[in-house]
C-alpha cells in the first residue's frame, strides 16, 4: 500500500492523487492542530476526507494531540489517527515491541 504523506503542503496535488497507485491519504498536521476550533481548518480536512473517499482512499490524519481533535475527525469521515495523544514517537525496536504485545 502506497501513502501520500503531509497532504495539502508541499507538492501534493489532487492530479497527482487520481493519477498515482495510492491507498492511503494522510493529512498534514497543519491542518489538524487548529481544530476543532478554527473554522478554516475544519473545512479543509472534511473536504479532504470527502475528496479522499470519493476516490477510494483511506484517510489518516496526522499530528493528534487532544480527544477534541480525534472526535472532530473520527465525525468528519477521517479513518485513522494517530500522534502524540495515543504515544509519541518510538524507537523501532519499542514499536515492534509494543505491536507484538497487541498495544
Amino acid at each position: 500500500r502506497i501513502s501520500v504523506e503531509d497532504f495539502g503542503t508541499g507538492y501534493s496535488s489532487l492530479s497527482r492523487l487520481a493519477r498515482l497507485p495510492v491507498s492511503i491519504l494522510k493529512i498534514d498536521r497543519s491542518f489538524v492542530s487548529g481544530l476543532p476550533t478554527d473554522r478554516q481548518a475544519c473545512e479543509v480536512v472534511t473536504a479532504i476526507a470527502r475528496v479522499a473517499h470519493a476516490l477510494d482512499l483511506e484517510v489518516v490524519a496526522e499530528g493528534v494531540e487532544n480527544n477534541e481533535q480525534a472526535e472532530f475527525l473520527a465525525e468528519h469521515g477521517v479513518d485513522v489517527v494517530q500522534g502524540f495523544l495515543f504515544c509519541p514517537p518510538l524507537p523501532p525496536e519499542e514499536a515492534f515491541r509494543l505491536a507484538d504485545a497487541g498495544l
